[in-house]
């Protein structure tokens, strides 16, 4: 999450964050700095939470016609994780307006694979960049900027499932390196199937992927999330955030999504604004066939190459209680045809 963090900036850990961001990276100088901000009201200061803890602080002004980056950092014990790319992303998607930074050439290819457009100058005799983020880019670290023809949306490498749906992650088709996507989605239409282990939810994208929509598994965001950590640990909020950049990217070649993927009642908040702010009409659907139907479910399917632990199933068969927002299905005794059916004809 992505919020104003001004009336916390001189708080140790934040200063601390902050002054990775200031030459020298003295507490002393984070300090002056600081106060800069708190003293002009044009000068704004956000940080990306995670878990309930700030990771990353980015620093900038907002112009008539630009958002223009004077400070960003990254806390160092979880650097490598994207955080960096997501705040400027999410820069982006607050202000919709074109980003432009200066830096050096220490920090210059973090803004390549963010995507901007770099000029080099001199400045007091001292090699300088100017870096500029169009309003959407593809850009690979190594080719330069994409169309989204050169891209693979997918990456097989990832895939742990033997069902049809890929982690997207998108690569450059001349390299295979991975890429920046720098878009938002302004508009379209989005279901989300939730459900327990063995419920048939990403069987159902799967038909639903048939008919036009672009789909989002949250066990292959998962393995995103982890590939791109460099570490087997994920939380919810982390899910979340992966999902929200993949309907960004997805909405590059459609405006029609269906997302697989247990979704908690306390993260229900998170997808919702998530969806808001980028327009989309959204529904969420719980399929929920009996008990001992999702058992046997999870115990003969094949798209897992190891079956679910009962005590998973029942976790989750208990915990996924919602208001009347969320349309209950009991789809113990339907098909997946017919429960894809019934969802586009009787639930959007």
């Amino acid at each position: 999450m992505f919020f104003d963090i001004k009336s916390d900036l001189m708080s140790p850990h934040i200063l601390k964050i902050f002054a990775f961001s200031i030459y020298g990276e003295s507490l002393e100088r984070a300090a002056q700095k600081a106060k800069s901000y708190l003293e002009n009201d044009n000068q704004h200061i956000y940080g990306w939470l995670e878990d309930g803890v700030v990771k990353g602080v980015c620093g900038f002004i907002v112009h008539d016609n630009k958002i223009e980056i004077i400070n960003i950092a990254v806390d160092e014990n979880v650097r490598g994780q994207g955080i960096g790319r997501m705040m400027v992303f999410a820069l982006r998607k607050k202000y919709d307006a074109i980003i432009e930074a200066e830096t050096d050439d220490d920090a210059i290819d973090f803004y390549r694979k963010c995507g901007f457009e770099t000029i080099s100058f001199q400045k007091h005799g001292v090699r300088r960049w100017t870096c500029t983020l169009p309003t959407q880019v593809i850009s690979c670290s190594k080719c330069g900027k994409l169309s989204k023809k050169e891209i693979l949306l997918y990456n097989e490498s990832l895939r742990k499932q033997t069902f049809d749906i890929l982690p997207i992650l998108p690569t450059c088709k001349r390299c295979g390196t991975e890429v920046a996507v720098l878009n938002v989605c302004k508009g379209g239409n989005v279901i989300v199937l939730n459900g327990t282990c063995g419920s048939g939810k990403s069987t159902i994208a799967e038909i639903l992927i048939k008919k036009g929509y672009k789909a989002i598994d949250g066990d292959c965001a998962i393995q995103v999330i982890k590939h791109k950590k460099n570490a087997n640990d994920w939380s919810f909020d982390e899910l979340a955030n992966e999902i929200a950049c993949e309907i960004d990217i997805l909405s590059l070649f459609s405006n029609k999504f269906v997302i697989s993927s247990v979704l908690m009642p306390e993260d229900m908040d998170k997808y919702i604004k998530a969806f808001e702010s980028r327009k989309l009409k959204y529904t969420f659907v719980l399929l929920k066939p009996e008990y001992q139907t999702a058992v046997s479910r999870c115990q003969s399917r094949t798209c897992h190459t190891s079956v679910t632990p009962e005590e998973w199933i029942k976790h989750f068969y208990d915990s996924l209680e919602f208001d009347d927002s969320v349309t209950v299905i009991d789809n113990t005794n339907m098909t997946a045809n017919e429960t894809a059916d019934y969802i586009l004809q009787r639930v959007i």
